[in-house]
């Protein structure tokens, strides 16, 4: 039976080609749009999913208080790890501080006049041993203990490739970061994933750094956003009751006037679309932006159904005969309902075959607008075969429903007369209110679209009322050793 509910379906669909090219094209798009829409946001949800300990992973945060009300920073003051594994043996915690444009030298052991130059924006971290029995960075070669020594460092794979070409031959050598410190590489890292608000090329020891810290050693007022603490909370123990008890921490070893600011924990599944702390690669995604992605791609989703309910309901009124004789063969309304769902399943199933093609084409470019890793991998992402599977049953559902019932409604007598006219069809009014509902939409997204757009050209062509490329930034380090020395940059 169900073989002869798509074979009839298919002859039917052949026989009116405009009508099916028309409903398969519009749904393509629709459904393509909704699966880019889709890799975007399982992408921007997956950030650091990938560690096993991810429930327990929490940052370290400074609350400030002052005269504009409450700050939240990602920095910490600059004792404050040390002081955390002192008072807590029980829990893993770790200092990390982040470094960006900084100068990689690498020598030439066979002529001391020659060497490479490399740039790295960012990826430079300090860390300690135990960041790794908080984190999942699996080790290729070397040892995580090695980062209890100064002047030590790891590479990920790509990082020693392209310093030395072959990552197995990195190991033993030494780079040289911004003509002062010299670093040993003592393992190697496996490429750290996308999906990370840790995007580690170097992560050197934390020890590296101790002349650097020595005027901080004991200011628990001054913060810099660039070192952080994690800490990962024993099994059991609750993000509230640390923060009660860091509450007391904090008063044990703070001062009156460095009282004023607390430390938090935030969960390391708020790191990424928190922006008002932000994180190590300055590209936060909040929720909300996420909840309107979902909102675009079900409207869009809605207005391609829409669109094949108005043209199935257009076209029943030319098979009203062929419903009647139907009919009068014996033909119930349950089994024209499933022979009508049955031509919607089969434009559904073409139509999402199309929009993966489209998507397979379009993906690298949209991918580098974007500037997101962005894949269409149906073997090592069964998510998209789940999406694809209920936006097929999403779609047969709302587009197939409505036509079937209209059409199996269809009088026998009345059609084989040919007295079944639009104008006096029920469904003429849903029909026109679908399609005014269908051009809302449509304009709102439209008109949505053009006023961002326009917003970006005004934020880049308008005049600030100062020359720009006149003015330059310098970035100095936000502790009291910075502070103190800014007399000297300004002078």
């Amino acid at each position: 039976m169900i073989k002869n509910y798509f074979k009839t379906a298919f002859r039917n669909l052949w026989r009116n080609k405009n009508f099916t090219s028309i409903n398969v094209s519009g749904l393509a798009v629709g459904i393509a749009v909704c699966l880019v829409i889709f890799l975007i946001i399982q992408f921007e949800l997956s950030f650091d999913n990938f560690h096993s300990k991810k429930d327990r992973i929490y940052r370290v945060i400074t609350v400030q208080q002052n005269e504009d009300g409450a700050r939240p920073t990602s920095g910490v003051p600059f004792p404050l790890p040390k002081a955390i594994h002192n008072d807590f043996p029980s829990m893993v915690s770790t200092p990390i501080y982040s470094y960006r444009d900084d100068q990689i030298i690498i020598p030439d052991e066979t002529n001391a006049l020659s060497f490479k130059k490399f740039k790295e924006d960012q990826g430079v971290f300090f860390a300690e041993p135990s960041f790794f029995g908080i984190f999942d960075y699996p080790l290729l070669a070397g040892e995580y203990a090695s980062l209890k020594e100064p002047n030590t460092a790891l590479l990920t794979r790509a990082t020693a490739e392209k310093y030395f070409g072959d990552w197995r031959l990195a190991i033993g050598k030494t780079i040289k970061r911004n003509n002062k410190q010299l670093l040993k590489i003592t393992g190697i890292l496996a490429d750290v994933p996308a999906n990370t608000d840790l995007q580690i090329r170097i992560l050197a020891s934390y020890a590296t750094l101790k002349d650097e810290f020595t005027g901080n050693k004991d200011d628990w007022q001054s913060v810099a956003s660039n070192h952080g603490c994690y800490i990962l909370l024993p099994e059991g123990m609750t993000a509230s009751s640390m923060n009660t008890q860091l509450a007391a921490f904090t008063k044990k070893y703070k001062k009156e006037e460095a009282a004023r600011s607390k430390q938090l924990l935030q969960p390391l599944s708020d790191v990424h679309y928190n922006a008002d702390i932000g994180n190590y690669i300055d590209r936060t995604v909040s929720k909300a932006l996420i909840n309107t992605l979902w909102l675009i791609a079900a409207f869009i989703l809605l207005i391609a159904c829409v669109n094949f309910i108005n043209l199935a309901t257009a076209q029943a009124f030319n098979r009203a005969k062929e419903v009647a004789v139907r009919k009068v063969m014996g033909s119930s309304k349950t089994q024209l309902r499933m022979q009508f769902f049955s031509e919607t399943a089969l434009i559904t199933i073409t139509a999402i075959v199309l929009s993966v093609l489209l998507v397979m084409l379009s993906l690298p470019y949209i991918s580098s607008i974007l500037q997101l890793p962005l894949s269409l991998s149906l073997t090592k992402n069964p998510g998209i075969l789940l999406f694809l599977l209920a936006t097929a049953v999403i779609v047969i559902l709302l587009a197939g429903f409505y036509p079937a019932l209209v059409l199996s409604r269809f009088n026998p007598v009345t059609a084989l007369k040919s007295k079944v006219a639009a104008g006096r069809t029920k469904g003429i009014s849903l029909r026109r209110g679908l399609v005014v509902f269908q051009f809302v939409v449509a304009q709102a997204l439209i008109i949505g679209t053009v006023i961002i757009v326009r917003q970006m050209d005004y934020f880049r062509s308008y005049s600030m009322g100062f020359d720009k490329e006149a003015i330059v930034n310098v970035a100095f380090p936000e502790d009291s050793i910075g502070r103190s020395k800014l007399d000297y940059l300004k002078k």
